[in-house]
């Protein structure tokens, strides 16, 4: 008897495995995300995780993915992910926050499900549209980005809310991402493939809008300020340079683009009112000015593009002489040249002990003005990563193997800090996962890297023209994530590590549908996909209400609507029995309500559930007070001040 669902992928257009899918499928992801904050809020990507697998599960179900054979590299990138999902949600049985453990996983089950979808629909003829769709939604991010600085009354109103909570950061660049860092490192993922679309694009009129394209990415990564930015891009860029076919027209088409966009930077310095993010009338006519010289900067550069993509197409250009080998040790060479005299003039070799003392020491990026200038790009100050680094390397330390638990770096932190101030993330994939997941967390993370890049280096080998060159984009582009990742928290901004795992998928593709030979998935595999889907789909769903309804009680409290506030609070306690953030809301709520018995039973349900967590201590302290019970107050304050070494909330 036949499969049911069995059936041979030789439809035209089939809707999960065409090339329109596959970009529609990475320009939605990386443009939804990116205007919704960057995906950061857990609501956001929750949705997109339950959306995801809700997909995957109609492929299986209808038969229609996967439309082909995944490569033994996609299989065991997929394994490999899905190790680290399982392990991040197992470190909730030990973890110091269960509640953050499974948020966590929550995270993992939406990138595993990217990571699924993206490899059942792409295959090797499907890399060009995935690609373009990627490179497309960065390129829209970009320009939504320059227009909330340049005209923000062309902007949405949400633009300027990164500005009202950190006004010291008003000059840098964040929207739609909402963090500058985030924004550039989004810029550092997609400009390799806006330049291997410049060199390869199928038809002149996509070369030509490509190589417009980079000096909008140069001009919002410079308004960003951002160092970490600066430092992904030139990895992506010599990570391009090294592996293209293409280098010398590569070479050009950067050279080119960045040409446009040092005349931009230019026009930016000129016009510090518009460089210093203020709102004011001479910040908006320099910003009209600056929109202007973008559009020329963008045309002008199409236009050389044309005229050297007609001169090619005429055989009018001089060709460089030699052999290939020697162009591109000429290229590699010059490359070479370049970083090494500009670390020559700049005086990294000699001043590397100097450098180094300043990124240790966090007060440097305290007290400079040029901390929000274009003149922290010379600056060596860490602003604090040093500190967070050392402390997670300590937290590792407490638990080698298993860590302190996922997401619970920022409790260890609170107990260990040696800075003031609040801080939830590590500022690096790397030690932030030594910490939370121990060695075991950082293998799977690292061995999924290199299964990636082991994989697209292997590709690419065997890749000939212009999916060769694409490859070493989409290698490139990864590999800007992989520095962004070093140095910040991007794994958090989902839309940067969706748009790794969509490159990633990419550079695993197989070889595409072989007509009848090919039948589909078996039916074990089928019901493993499906099921692993529900499962995801499931917990998902858990933090997805469980944020609503939290967040539905705070809004009604603050309406001063206190039985809806403590229903609501009471509906996310029952859906997350073992987080305490609900427990905490519903001891407030009913302290609002007068009933401070069962307000203080609730906070010490919080501690209960969370014994490192400062809030739920400082929230029974006051409760206890309030009741007159002294002693018991005085003793939640002190456990609240011993987890939160640093705060002057509760000194």
């Amino acid at each position: 008897m036949a499969r049911p669902f069995a059936r041979t992928q030789s439809v035209a257009l089939p809707a999960m495995s065409g090339g329109l899918g596959a970009c529609s499928l990475g320009a939605a992801l990386t443009l939804y995300l990116g205007l919704k904050g960057g995906g950061y809020d857990v609501v956001v990507r929750s949705q997109i995780g339950i959306a995801v697998w809700w997909m995957v599960v109609l492929g299986v179900v209808t038969g229609l993915s996967p439309g082909h054979r995944l490569s033994r590299v996609s299989r065991i990138a997929l394994g490999l992910f899905a190790a680290l999902a399982v392990w991040t949600a197992t470190s909730s049985l030990w973890s110091e926050s269960s509640e953050r453990s499974v948020l966590e996983a929550g995270r993992l089950a939406t990138y595993l499900g990217v990571l699924v979808l993206a490899t059942s629909i792409c295959s090797r003829d499907r890399v060009r549209p995935l690609l373009g769709g990627v490179a497309s939604g960065v390129v829209v991010i970009a320009g939504l980005a320059a227009v909330s600085r340049l005209h923000p009354a062309w902007s949405p109103g949400d633009a300027g809310v990164t500005r009202e909570f950190l006004p010291s950061a008003r000059s840098r660049l964040a929207f739609p991402i909402n963090y500058w860092n985030g924004l550039a490192a989004l810029l550092a993922l997609g400009l390799p493939l806006v330049v291997g679309f410049a060199a390869t694009g199928r038809s002149l009129v996509v070369r030509c809008a490509a190589t417009a394209a980079i000096p909008l990415l140069g001009l919002c990564w410079y308004l960003t300020l951002s160092r970490g930015g600066a430092l992904s891009i030139a990895a992506a860029c010599t990570v391009l340079l090294v592996l293209t076919p293409r280098r010398a027209g590569a070479a050009l088409i950067l050279a080119v683009g960045g040409a446009g966009s040092a005349i931009l930077i230019a026009g930016v310095a000129q016009r510090p009112a518009l460089g210093s993010g203020a709102q004011s009338l001479l910040a908006r006519h320099q910003g009209d000015e600056l929109l202007i010289l973008l559009l020329v900067v963008c045309a002008g550069v199409a236009l050389l593009r044309l005229g050297a993509g007609l001169a090619a197409d005429h055989e009018l250009l001089p060709r460089l002489s030699g052999p290939r080998t020697r162009v591109r040790n000429l290229i590699a060479t010059v490359a070479v040249g370049g970083v090494i005299g500009a670390a020559l003039v700049t005086g990294v070799p000699s001043g590397a002990a100097d450098r180094w003392k300043t990124f240790k020491n966090p007060q440097v990026g305290e007290v400079l003005v040029e901390n929000r200038t274009a003149a922290r790009f010379t600056s060596a100050s860490g602003n604090g990563r040093y500190q967070f680094w050392r402390s997670a390397a300590d937290g590792f330390e407490s638990r080698p193997l298993i860590g302190v638990g996922a997401g619970a770096f920022e409790f260890w932190w609170a107990r260990h800090a040696t800075l003031p101030g609040f801080v939830r993330n590590a500022h690096s994939l790397y030690f932030e996962t030594l910490a939370e997941t121990g060695a075991v967390g950082l293998c799977l993370l690292l061995m999924f890297f290199a299964s990636v890049f082991g994989g697209g280096l292997r590709n690419l080998r065997r890749a000939e023209g212009e999916h060769r060159a694409l490859l070493a984009a989409a290698l490139a582009g990864c590999a800007a994530f992989c520095v962004s990742s070093a140095v910040d928290w991007v794994w958090q901004i989902a839309v940067l590590p969706v748009g790794f795992l969509l490159l990633a998928a990419a550079l695993c593709a197989g070889p595409g549908p072989v007509g009848a030979r090919f039948e589909g998935p078996g039916r074990l595999s089928r019901m493993g996909l499906t099921l692993t889907a529900l499962v995801a789909m499931a917990l998902l769903a858990i933090t997805l209400s469980g944020a609503v309804t939290l967040r539905d009680s705070q809004a009604a409290a603050r309406r001063g609507d206190v039985p809806r506030a403590l229903a609501s609070a009471t509906v996310s306690a029952r859906l997350q029995p073992y987080a305490a953030a609900p427990a905490v809301q519903r001891a407030l709520v009913l302290e609002l309500h007068g009933s401070l018995a069962e307000a203080a039973a609730s906070a010490r349900r919080a501690q209960r559930r969370e014994p490192t967590n400062w809030r739920a201590a400082y929230v029974l302290a006051r409760i206890e007070t309030r009741r007159g019970r002294v002693r018991q107050a005085l003793d939640a304050l002190r456990r609240a001040r011993a987890l939160n070494l640093n705060s002057t909330a509760i000194r």
